[in-house]
């Protein structure tokens, strides 16, 4: 599945490792020193001026306009709608 992490950037749910609110990275200096330091690495991509949340996947990180709370929706959102039944008419 996919999700929509903000500013049309979609990314795979299974490479996704963690989600946490930037305000809690911010907030302690050895995530923030790590952040940094993936920075330098070329490894973090910031998708809006505005960062609520911080998306740590395999090769990446995705600094993301939307909360964590709208990320788990939308991510729980996508899972319900992988198991529903096809109820479509087929000719």
């Amino acid at each position: 599945m996919f999700i929509d992490i903000g500013n049309d950037t979609i990314i795979r749910t299974r490479e996704v490792i963690i989600i946490l609110d930037y305000e809690l990275i911010t907030a302690s200096s050895f995530m923030e020193r790590s952040l940094k330091r993936s920075e330098k690495n070329k490894e973090v991509i910031q998708i809006d001026e505005q960062v609520k949340s911080v998306v740590y996947m395999d090769d990446n990180i995705y600094l993301s306009p939307l909360s964590v709370s709208i990320l788990k929706k939308r991510s729980n959102f996508a899972s319900i709608i992988n198991r529903l039944e096809d109820y479509t008419e087929k000719d």
